[in-house]
């Protein structure tokens, strides 16, 4: 296992184990856990997007 995908599981496996969305940021990633409709109108992503979705975003400098 790569040390990319390795800490791409690490970061999907801590979500579980936390009651709000959070932000962790590495680099130029961001990643969310949606916990409610409110989160997903603030964050703007697209109509497919679910609770508990996980996700990342580029984040432009």
């Amino acid at each position: 296992m790569s040390k990319k995908s390795f800490f791409s599981f690490f970061i999907a496996t801590f979500e579980i184990l936390i009651d709000n969305y959070y932000g962790f940021i590495n680099n130029t990633q961001v990643a969310f856990i949606i916990k409610s409709d409110k989160d997903i109108k603030h964050l703007r992503l697209n109509k497919d997007a679910q609770r508990n979705d996980y996700f990342k975003v580029e984040v432009k400098e």
